[in-house]
């Protein structure tokens, strides 16, 4: 998958947790931090390929062509360059982060692998091919201890945040990276779950290189399970308000289980004992 799909659905995902966030009474500058957070966890599995998409500068590169007047041309080239000016902050942002998640949060996970056990990393090219050791649960949790060490330096000058509120952040980094490694288990390449400790390969027969509709069928149903979220807590809160801390806390969750358990089983995902380059 494509990371700006990873992080378009993930950012849905964390949607249905507004208001979960809203009843804890979090500020909206909070909230902000902590799908900041989520946005770092969705496209930190990435860095571990030089060739990411995350190291590439992108670009509205499409003809205009011929119009029927010079002011019609001229306001789709206005509007091509508002897109690419987007375009260039967004990758801009990928790129800095990309690159500094790279040696500050993914080499050193490879690292501790390394340290611990040495025959855990049999070949090279697990430290620089996709699908690496940050496409795994142990190496998404190595990561995640690594930027909230990172975020604590960094509160240090900005004093952006109280400790308890950094340790939320880190959980919506650990978050989004796991749901990295799920939206990346339908496809044909697979993830290795628990790799080093096992080589077991959850993979299914999705591809990201062709027009596959049953990944928008996901993003409708994020969106649908979004307004539901919304809507439900709030007939709860109106005429069950003792069950609103449980409605914000389950519902989310329940959505988001449903979500992917019909995604999975559109995709026919397999689980199989690999070798370290996979399917």
């Amino acid at each position: 998958m494509r990371i700006d799909s990873h992080i378009f659905q993930i950012v849905l995902i964390g949607v249905l947790f507004i208001p979960m966030l809203n009843f804890f009474n979090f500020s909206l500058s909070f909230i902000l931090l902590v799908f900041w957070g989520l946005f770092c966890g969705a496209m930190y599995p990435d860095t571990d390929c030089k060739e990411s998409r995350i190291f590439k500068m992108k670009q509205d590169t499409s003809k205009i062509g011929w119009q029927s007047s010079y002011r019609e041309y001229r306001t789709k080239r206005n509007a091509q360059n508002i897109h690419n000016t987007l375009l260039f902050i967004y990758s801009s942002i990928l790129i800095f982060l990309g690159s500094l998640f790279r040696y500050v949060l993914y080499y050193p996970s490879y690292g501790v692998v390394y340290l611990i056990n040495k025959k855990w990393i049999k070949e090279d090219s697990m430290r620089d091919e996709h699908r690496g050791i940050s496409h795994t649960l142990f190496g998404v949790f190595i990561a995640s201890i690594l930027f909230s060490i990172l975020l604590f330096f960094v509160n240090l000058y900005f004093r952006l945040a109280t400790p308890l509120f950094l340790i939320v952040i880190s959980l919506a980094f650990f978050f989004a990276g796991n749901l990295h490694l799920l939206q990346d288990s339908i496809s044909k390449w697979g993830v290795k779950w628990l790799y080093p400790f096992r080589e077991t390969t959850v993979f299914g027969d999705y591809s990201a290189f062709s027009q596959d509709i049953r990944m928008l069928y996901f993003v409708f149903a994020l969106i649908a399970f979004d307004v539901l979220v919304f809507f439900l807590t709030d007939y709860v809160k109106n005429n069950f308000a003792s069950l609103l801390l449980i409605s914000t806390i389950l519902l989310p969750i329940i959505f988001l289980i449903l979500s992917f358990l019909l995604l999975f089983k559109s995709c026919g995902i397999t689980f199989a004992r690999q070798s370290p380059h996979g399917v």
